[in-house]
């Protein structure tokens, strides 16, 4: 009876400090997000896209996406997660699950970009957030690197007519640039 009594006092004990403990559901800590570009270099008016490619880590509950690339350089045409279900407003991607997900060595997320404005070897990156969440809602984040990727903007100069410049000289001017 005594013994009884003992081990569902200490049964109950242990499930409560479970629910309160935040653990990693099996969180790996070698998790990688990886950029891709489908071009190295584009011209001016040209689209890329990029994907973000995600592995090493299991039991993911909230992953978060936001792009980041140079605003004066380059436009946001699209973005969508590819191999999972989430949400995207046009400037941050959220997923969310109540059951962590395994994500290992997935393409999850992909975004294209228009150039407009040439420049040289421009980073283009994304900030994110990996977290898991358990039972009493704790979240814990999930430590992982980043790779970005880099993409040159060129022009294929268009020029116009000579127009006169001063009274000595002409100039052309490119339409593109």
């Amino acid at each position: 009876f005594f013994m009884k009594r003992f081990f569902s006092a200490f049964l109950a004990a242990l499930m409560i400090v479970m629910m309160i403990v935040p653990v990693n559901v099996g969180a790996a800590d070698n998790a990688s997000f990886s950029i891709t570009a489908s071009k190295d270099s584009v011209n001016i008016g040209e689209e890329v896209t990029f994907t973000v490619h995600f592995s090493g880590a299991e039991g993911v509950s909230v992953l978060s996406i936001a792009p980041i690339y140079d605003k004066t350089v380059f436009e946001l045409v699209s973005g969508n997660f590819v191999t999972i279900t989430g949400d995207f407003d046009g400037t941050l991607g959220v997923f969310m699950s109540m059951s962590p997900m395994n994500l290992a060595n997935a393409d999850i997320f992909q975004f294209t970009l228009k150039a407009k404005a040439a420049a040289s070897a421009k980073t283009v990156a994304c900030s994110y957030t990996l977290q898991n969440i358990n039972a009493s809602w704790v979240t814990s984040d999930i430590p992982f690197t980043a790779t970005d990727a880099t993409v040159s903007v060129v022009c294929n100069h268009t020029f116009g007519a000579w127009e006169k410049h001063n009274a000595e000289q002409h100039k052309q001017t490119c339409s593109a640039c």
